[in-house]
């Protein structure tokens, strides 16, 4: 465990130190003061110091500083926040509406620093609404309309009308004045904040009536940290500065650490012979490799990478037996070549996959992007020998798959995401998986291998549909039950076919157990998820509001049509209606008849954003099994719904989500209910020209069928080809799992669309496996080798303390195919 603190002023509302005498700190509540006329002049200036604390720096999404009358589609409403974009905003409204709403953002040129106080202005006098910072103008615009006052409050730290979150700051000298102040003025305020011409002034907040707390003293205190057994107790610095930072650790052996003593002896190369070096760190208990710098002689960024970085590890361990030492791959300041999608492989010298697991944590928001790769490095007595491969846009000839763990501290929060992408051009899709932005658990789903148009951007970020969700819940009272007690498993972070495991409860009271585990493949035609959902209850719940699986929310989604089927084909395909309200059903509890697989298709649909020129496409869900048992009765179809989100009147359409949910006559859940399934969440383009992957056969069925049903209907088919194993037995059908019993293992498969993926488990060596599809003219490899070993992916299960090998089957044009795993 490691802490860094340093001295601070306790930041809860209330009363700080501030530019002149005492300011004031918000951030629990908001402080609302209500309307009277010195606030709400028709010409104005607003002035105000304001300061945001360091610690809160990353929270700058979204949030009010100051300001009055409701929000900013009301009329006569003004104020300062940070958009989402994290940008400062000043904002005002005359005539009332969205059209109505004038905005300056400050731009990247005009300096504002978290931990300083700022002077900020606006000021409209009937013309021009101006924004200043510092006493600099940082914006005008000329809107020449006469400005109605409000009558509703004046708020700091929250939008006025209360909603939204609350803002961390600190505001001080709060002044509103019935005239527009010029540049000079509010200049010489900036820099004489306690002078200013207390005659003409209308309205004034200085908080000099608040006493300031004293400056924290900490001078000779002690740090004690205590877990377990484990403690330490230091005496501190005799003087101990406002936030001049400290670091402690407390180091907790779990397990005997002979490794330590005598120290093993790392040496680290780069591909061009860069060295890096490799040092004991108590504060992370093991050895970190500081890789600052990467020698490559190719382009990184949002383009088609196709190489790998590669690191040679040489390790003396001087024990007579065999250790497992801990070892954090550190790659800071921006040394990865493209974050989004990089897979980190433990090869041995040779570069075969060892199938040793690397942890992978990484962050872009909070710039230099970083990645750390963490890893218990086994040891044989005498030097060993590994190499370390980054993989970014492709593993092999297809773009690689990977699942890992998302830093938003940048972004909003201290919170973190679990990130999934094909590719390393935009996320495939992430997990919230703390909640700790939206209200739902899938966010930022995007596309692969998608343009906007023939002209578009090559290996740019897209938009897929943006959200969906697991279970929702709600209490009698209205609000969601949140997952608690979740823990997650990274059983398989890629390239070929990840494996990550979730589990834990919904509700405080663990009301319901949830299990789920996703995958997603190397592919090279459209994104895939997979994801298989258990759910099963404890209490009795109510079904109100309540669905197992949601497609949304998109607020900028249109979907002009809607179509379901099963594995025959078609059952319905509907226009929906551009006229419906938000809020209302488009159609409710459809019954999935027939045979899985089941699929809902949103034919033809759009982003309505004219500000974003990337590609977009149309979201689908595959239904590949389900089964309920609710009340004592079995159900094993879905039921579905179309909800409408969002009703867009430029496009002359709405935008609609999709509910898998419990049956009609369900109304309440009881104990010892269970719903079980498994999807497939796809995303595809929407016209041939869209697509710029290499997938020949995917490319002609989109020119073809554009904006069609039987993009999804085609996936849902090939999926779910006829397959027949010799020397193993199916474990599990999407994805495909076979365990070993003898060899060789021959699979069998009968259709089958774009690149199939298949994991074989129980092999007792990770080495020397020969992989070969086999005809009546011979055996062929499979072809996907470009920088040697590169088409395969290794995993260890320690539980049965055998190997997992993964491939990725090209089965576009093949009616029959057999594949055999054997010993070289």
């Amino acid at each position: 465990f490691s802490l860094r603190v340093a001295p601070a002023f306790p930041l809860v509302d209330g009363p700080v130190p501030g530019v002149v005498g005492s300011g004031r700190q918000i951030g629990q509540r908001p402080l609302r003061i209500p309307h009277q006329p010195e606030l709400d002049p028709a010409v104005f200036t607003l002035e105000c110091w304001v300061k945001i604390p360091q610690r809160f720096s990353d929270q700058l999404k979204n949030c009010w500083l100051i300001g009055k009358n409701r929000n900013e589609f009301t009329e006569g409403n003004f104020g300062l926040l940070f958009n989402c974009s994290k940008k400062l905003e000043a904002v005002m409204n005359i005539g009332g509406g969205a059209r109505n709403v004038f905005r300056i953002e400050l731009s990247s040129k005009t300096k504002f620093r978290v931990g300083q106080w700022h002077h900020l202005a606006i000021s409209y006098d009937g013309d021009v609404f101006a924004f200043y910072v510092d006493g600099r103008l940082a914006g005008r615009q000329a809107i020449h309309r006469q400005r109605r006052p409000g009558r509703d409050a004046l708020c700091l730290g929250q939008r006025p009308d209360g909603r939204g979150k609350l803002a961390n700051v600190m505001v001080d000298e709060i002044r509103i004045w019935k005239r527009a102040l010029s540049q000079d003025t509010l200049r010489r305020h900036a820099m004489s904040p306690e002078r200013y011409d207390r005659r003409s002034v209308s309205w004034v907040m200085d908080f000099n009536d608040l006493q300031a707390p004293a400056r924290p003293n900490l001078d000779g205190a002690r740090i004690r940290m205590r877990f377990g057994s484990w403690q330490i107790n230091s005496p501190l610095i005799p003087k101990w500065s406002l936030r001049q930072e400290k670091e402690f650790v407390l180091h907790c052996p779990v397990k005997p650490e002979p490794w330590r003593k005598p120290p093993c002896r790392f040496v680290l190369k780069g591909s061009k012979g860069r060295l890096y070096p490799v040092n004991y760190e108590e504060h992370t208990g093991g050895y970190v490799a500081q890789i600052t710098k990467v020698d490559r002689d190719w382009k990184g960024g949002q383009t088609d990478i196709r190489n790998y970085d590669e690191f040679f590890l040489e390790v003396d361990n001087p024990q007579a037996q065999t250790l497992r030492v801990p070892v954090l791959f550190d790659l800071s300041k921006g040394t990865p070549a493209n974050i989004t999608g990089l897979v980190p492989i433990l090869c041995d010298e040779r570069g075969y996959p060892t199938g040793i697991p690397v942890q992978l944590s990484k962050n872009w928001h909070k710039p230099p992007a970083y990645a750390k790769f963490y890893t218990m490095l086994p040891l044989r007595p005498g030097r060993n020998r590994y190499r370390l491969r980054i993989a970014y846009g492709f593993w092999g000839t297809l773009p690689s798959a990977s699942h890992a763990q998302l830093s938003l501290f940048g972004y909003g929060g201290n919170g973190r995401w679990d990130q999934l992408a094909i590719g390393c051009w935009g996320e495939t899709m992430c997990f919230n998986v703390d909640y700790s932005l939206p209200e739902v658990m899938i966010c930022d789903v995007r596309m692969l291998f998608t343009r906007n148009g023939k002209d578009g951007r090559l290996w740019g970020w897209s938009d897929g549909g943006w959200g969906g969700d697991w279970l929702q819940l709600r209490r009698p009272a209205g609000s969601k039950l949140f997952p608690v007690a979740q823990k997650t498993a990274y059983l398989a972070q890629g390239p070929c076919l990840t494996d990550v495991r979730y589990a834990g409860y919904y509700g405080k009271n663990q009301d319901v157990r949830f299990d789920a585990a996703v995958a997603i493949p190397r592919t090279d035609d459209h994104n895939q998820v997979y994801q298989r959902l258990r759910y099963r209850f404890k209490r009795s719940l109510s079904a109100k509001e309540a669905y197992f699986f949601r497609m949304g929310p998109n607020w900028k989604l249109v979907t002009p049509r809607v179509a379901y089927g099963n594995r025959d084909g078609l059952l319905t395909e509907q226009r929906v209606p551009g006229n419906l309200a938000r809020g209302t059903m488009f159609r409710d509890n459809i019954v999935l008849t027939g045979n899985a697989p089941w699929w809902i298709a949103f034919p033809g649909s759009y982003l309505n954003d004219p500000k974003r020129n990337w590609g977009t496409g149309s979201r689908a869900l595959i239904i590949h099994s389900y089964r309920a048992v609710l009340g004592g009765k079995t159900y094993t179809h879905p039921v579905i719904a179309f909800p409408v989100l969002m009703q867009h009147k430029s496009a002359k359409g709405v935008g609609c989500d999709l509910y898998v949910k419990a049956p009609l006559q369900v109304t309440r859940f009881m104990p010892g209910d269970e719903v079980e399934m498994v999807v497939e969440w796809i995303t595809v383009p929407r016209v041939a020209e869209d697509y710029y992957g290499p997938n020949k056969a995917f490319l002609k069925h989109l020119q073809e069928n554009p904006r069609s049903w039987r993009t999804v209907y085609r996936e849902a088919i090939g999926k779910n080809p006829a397959i027949s194993v010799r020397g193993g037995e199916v474990q599990q059908r999407i994805p495909l799992v076979v365990k070993v019993n003898r060899l060789p293992v021959e699979v069998s498969i009968r259709g089958g669309v774009g690149v199939f993926p298949i994991r074989f488990e129980g092999l007792k060596n990770p080495r020397r496996w020969r992989f070969y599809r086999k005809t009546g003219n011979g055996s062929y490899p499979l072809g996907q080798e470009v920088h040697g070993h590169d088409y395969w992916q290794t995993d260890y299960d320690p539980e049965t303390r055998t190997f997992k090998l993964s491939f990725n089957l090209p089965l576009d044009g093949l009616k029959e195919s057999t594949w055999i795993l054997d010993r070289q």
